[in-house]
Parts: structure tokens; C-alpha cells; sequence
């Protein structure tokens, strides 16, 4: 499979209707504003979101279904989104999806996922392999286990399309407090909520949490500054913080301890290290494989593999052995300029509009190039980010 072109990929022809996962289009703004701006100044056709988690019935998705099917008729629409399809509430696609594909315009139609799934103990909700099956391409947020399950269920062109941080809600930051001034020497950003089941892989992720964050607690004492719920016994533990204010949250300490990630499939990383970044305060993170080609370790963030080496690396940040506000800053940078939401709505652009291309050409699909990943990032890495094309 290829990953780069010799030319643009012409997106002005590209229509795109979206199921968008949530009740109201302001769950998930940073994407639906990224379309939206993307047809106003011209550069795609047109834009619609149709959010789908107010159906809960059979015939609430009957009724969804028929509106999706009206619009794309009457508007000629010439891709269906349908974004992190894996609720519970949803039903089979499959029908649907036939009823779309048979329109005049014979749209091209994709479908992502937004959680780690992969481990036997927690494997991809049933939509989202039904929707995957039929789907010209599947964009998903972790590779491994979860990208072979989708292949197995049928889907093609699985391609990893990372988190980001929401221009919306993150796109301004205030300027970062000198480092010499902060209240704290860490800080931590996340709710303590227990999962009682051992077979989902929460239990794990949150057990991992909960472990290295008290054990941080007892190492910094009240210079450890743990924001969220269920953190009240914890010497430096500030209460919840509302998502808006995670960033400034941030910038009261000299580090930022990641902590927790969801999933340990490769490249997986939920939206909170991108986000918290925008803070230019160095980020130590947990070590999931691949993600330092997302973000490069030593230079735009920090991985440790346990807590010895999550304190280890603290203790170099706030030592001076490592550069904290180069390290921030260079963080804050590479999200700026490679993940935010609107970069990711227009690598989705470029391989739409290189599906209806291939489609129309009757040629096969090539993967536009990918442009989230550290310059300079093993080519070898780059293709396993990608599946089935």
C-alpha cells in the first residue's frame, strides 16, 4: 500500500453526510465545526450531521434512517459518515447502508470507532463490525487486535485516525505560567470511577490509575495536585475540574502525569494527552506501542513503561537533568500542527475524496498520505496504520 502522492486530491466534489454520535451536534463540535467551516469556504460541497443518539428504538432508527436516505437524495450527498458507530442503542446498519449505496449518486459510505477495543475480553461492539463489513473504509483510533478483528468481519481499508484536541473548546490557550511560579510540582487530570467487572478492560486501566496515582500521591504529597471525582482522600486532591479547564488545570504544575490509557492496542491515545499538551507543560505518559510516532518521546513528551519509570522521569523534569519548558512547548507545537480536529476531519476529506475517485475511475483506492505521525517516522511504522487497502 502506498502512503504519498504526487498531487492534490480534489475535494471540492466531496458531499458529506454524517451520523454523528451523540444527542446534539455540540458533543462532538470540534468535528462538526471542522466540516462545517471545510463547506463554507468551499472545500468540500457540503456538510450535514444527523446526530443518532436520541434512537433507541427500532423504529426511532426506521425514522433516522429515512431522513438520512431523504437527504442524500434530494442533496445528491456522495459520502455517509457514520462516526464511532459502537452504541449500544444501535442497530444493525447494514439495510440502511443498501438503501443508501442504491441511490443515483452511488455514495461512498465509512464508518470509525473511538475506543480501544481488541482484547477477547472486550471485543468491537456488533454494529460497529456489521457497519465495517459493508463499509468502503473504517477509521479507527488503535490498530493491533482491533484493526485484525475488523478484517476478519469483512471491513477494508482500516485506517488509524487518531484522537485530537477539539479547536473548538482548545483551540485558544493562555499563555503558560512561568515554570518557577506554579502552584504544584505534578498534576494529575481524570475521575476516579471504579469498574467492578474484571473482564472489561476499564478494570485494568483504571486499576493501573488508581495504583500509580496514590503512589505518586504518597512520593509528592500536597505538591501533587490530582483533579476529578473520587481523589478526597488524597493529600493535594483539588476536586473535579470542568473538560474546558483541564488546560489551565495543567499549567498550575511544572508536570503533567498522563496516566491511563484505555486501551493498550498499538498507537491507541484518547483525547486527553493532546489536549492536555496545549498546556506547554511536559506530559510524562504511560507507554503504549507505537505512540511515539504520534508524539516523539524525549523531545515532545515523556513514556514510561512502569511507575519506576514514571518517577524517574518526573523527578528529571523537575530536577533540571531534563528541559521541562522545551519539552512543553515542543508538545504544545506538535498538537498545534498535527492534532487538532480539523486535521483529522481533512485526512478523512483526502480519503473520501480518494475512494470516490477510485470509484468513479473503476481504479483501485489509494491511502492519501498521512500526516499525523513525527516527521521523519519509519515508513515501515506508517503502514501499520493501515489495513486491507
Amino acid at each position: 500500500m502506498e502512503h504519498t502522492g504526487t498531487h492534490a486530491i480534489d475535494t471540492c466534489a466531496v458531499d458529506v453526510t454524517m451520523l454523528l454520535q451523540g444527542e446534539i451536534p455540540d458533543v462532538q463540535i470540534g468535528y462538526h465545526r471542522a466540516f462545517e467551516l471545510l463547506a463554507a469556504d468551499g472545500t468540500i460541497a457540503g456538510y450535514r450531521a444527523f446526530p443518532y443518539r436520541g434512537a433507541r428504538t427500532q423504529k426511532a432508527w426506521d425514522t433516522l434512517w429515512d431522513e438520512v436516505v431523504q437527504h442524500m437524495r434530494d442533496r445528491g450527498s456522495n459520502v455517509l459518515h457514520l462516526q464511532n458507530f459502537h452504541w449500544k442503542h444501535a442497530v444493525d446498519p447494514r439495510p440502511a447502508i443498501a438503501r443508501v449505496r442504491a441511490l443515483p449518486q452511488r455514495p461512498v459510505v465509512t464508518t470509525s470507532c473511538g475506543d480501544g477495543f481488541g482484547p477477547r475480553c472486550e471485543p468491537p461492539p456488533r454494529s460497529l463490525l456489521q457497519a465495517a463489513s459493508v463499509a468502503d473504509a473504517t477509521f479507527t483510533t488503535s490498530m493491533g487486535r482491533l484493526a485484525s478483528r475488523l478484517v476478519r468481519s469483512g471491513a477494508r481499508r482500516v485506517t488509524l485516525i487518531p484522537h485530537s484536541a477539539c479547536d473548538v473548546r482548545f483551540g485558544r490557550t493562555a499563555p503558560p505560567i512561568p515554570s518557577d511560579a506554579r502552584e504544584f510540582d505534578v498534576v494529575f487530570v481524570g475521575n476516579n470511577h471504579p469498574v467492578h467487572n474484571v473482564s472489561r478492560r476499564l478494570y485494568w486501566s483504571n486499576r493501573t490509575r488508581y495504583r500509580m496515582t496514590r503512589a505518586l500521591a504518597l512520593r509528592y504529597g500536597t505538591r501533587f495536585a490530582v483533579f476529578g471525582h473520587g481523589w478526597e482522600s488524597l493529600p493535594g486532591g483539588q476536586g473535579p475540574v470542568a473538560m474546558a479547564d483541564q488546560v489551565a488545570a495543567c499549567q498550575r504544575a511544572r508536570v503533567v502525569f498522563g496516566g491511563y490509557p484505555h486501551s493498550w492496542e498499538p498507537f491507541y491515545l484518547s483525547d486527553r494527552p493532546f489536549v492536555q499538551a496545549l498546556s506547554a507543560v511536559p506530559i510524562v505518559e504511560l507507554r503504549v506501542p507505537r505512540i511515539d510516532a504520534v508524539l516523539a518521546d524525549g523531545s515532545e513528551w515523556l513514556l514510561a513503561s512502569d511507575l519506576d519509570e514514571v518517577v524517574h522521569r518526573i523527578d528529571a523534569l523537575l530536577d533540571g537533568r531534563l528541559d521541562g519548558d522545551a519539552i512543553g512547548q515542543a508538545g504544545a507545537q506538535a498538537v498545534r500542527t498535527r492534532h487538532m480536529s480539523t486535521h483529522r476531519v481533512r485526512l478523512m476529506t483526502r480519503i473520501f475524496a480518494a475512494l470516490l475517485a477510485a470509484r468513479d475511475t473503476d481504479a483501485t483506492p489509494v491511502c492519501p498520505p498521512i500526516d499525523y505521525f513525527v516527521p521523519g517516522t519509519d515508513p515501515a511504522v506508517i503502514a501499520e496504520a493501515t489495513a486491507r487497502w
